[in-house]
């Protein structure tokens, strides 16, 4: 089995336009001026498109957060009432036993 020199993306770009007859060819080589200005612009949009993939990412995150805070902000007064109004009764059944055995 034949082992294979990895390539880099700017490589294989770089291949696929040779490839695709999208370089001059001079001196037994290319013009790659062209080549160079579109990695260039393709790099900096990448990086463009990538930054907004993760400020986007970074907001839906937030916006969870925010809900999940939320979430627990309703659970824990609704549990909170829920042991006061158990607390009471208890309180108040007792009192009403106590008044009770009393008469």
């Amino acid at each position: 089995m034949e082992h294979r020199q990895s390539t880099t993306a700017r490589e294989a770009a770089l291949y696929a336009a040779i490839n695709a007859g999208m370089l001059r060819e001079i001196d037994g080589g290319y013009d790659l001026d062209q080549f160079h200005r579109f990695w260039a612009d393709y790099q900096e949009g990448l990086a463009d498109q990538r930054l907004q993939q993760a400020y986007d990412l970074a907001e839906m995150l937030h916006q969870e957060r925010k809900e999940r805070a939320g979430d627990r902000t309703y659970y824990r007064r609704k549990y909170r009432n829920l042991l006061v109004s158990a607390l009471v009764g208890a309180l108040l059944g007792s009192i009403l036993t106590i008044l009770r055995l009393a008469l």
